[in-house]
């Protein structure tokens, strides 16, 4: 493995090289190169994945999703540029363009990808909260992607796992009478989620929309 990671690495290299020869010619040096080796051996990991991926002969089938939360005034700002028109200013209030866990993405490059990929309207109360997505028993597939869409990490107080690793879960138990509905669901990273089987009381302020939770001993932490 340590072989294979060095070969890919050692291609980034060169191609850093090149590009610098071009450039400064026989005095080319190290200092010269676009990119740190903790940058090349990034990239060359996720060529390895990437021609991992592209293997047909993989042991294993992949089947990718990208999930991109994008605005409805962005999109149609850009379906107006797309069409020629004079580009007018973003509201900065309601922006957004971004992956599930809050990366920011260029509104071009989400445009075009548009075009391409299947899309979803997902319908947003005041509080920001994805409503009538659905009634299923786990939170999966659209619905547990609606529950990222308002959230991109962890809900805890402090913790910032993305919400692509993260659970999601009733706030208010199945089993005590919690309906699989946005509104009692919640994103929380795996040892946080298990918190709430350790006697700490979690909810959600039907007014704010804002997640509360209190200790086993009732101190309210948020």
């Amino acid at each position: 493995m340590a072989d294979v990671e060095n070969v890919y690495i050692e291609a980034e290299f060169a191609k850093d090289w090149e590009a610098a020869k071009a450039i400064h010619g026989d005095k080319t040096c190290k200092a010269d190169l676009a990119r740190t080796d903790a940058q090349r051996r990034a990239d060359a990991q996720a060529q390895i994945y990437a021609d991992a991926a592209a293997n047909p002969n993989a042991s294993v089938s992949f089947n990718f999703v990208h999930h991109i939360v994008c605005s409805l005034d962005v999109h149609l700002e850009m379906a107006r540029r797309y069409q020629g028109a004079a580009p007018r200013p973003f509201n900065l209030d309601t922006f957004r363009c971004e992956t599930i866990d809050g990366k920011q993405l260029d509104p071009t490059e989400t445009f075009m990808d548009s075009l391409t990929s299947p899309f979803r309207r997902v319908i947003m109360d005041a509080k920001g909260v994805v409503i009538d997505v659905s009634e299923r028993r786990f939170f999966t597939g659209i619905a547990r992607t609606a529950l990222q869409i308002s959230h991109d990490e962890c809900e805890w107080p402090g913790c910032h796992v993305p919400s692509s690793r993260c659970h999601g879960d009733h706030t208010l138990s199945k089993q005590n009478g919690g309906p699989t509905t946005q509104v009692n669901g919640s994103i929380l990273c795996q040892r946080h989620n298990r918190h709430k089987e350790r006697g700490y009381t979690v909810w959600r302020d039907p007014v704010t929309g804002d997640l509360h939770i209190k200790t086993p001993l009732g101190t309210q932490i948020c």
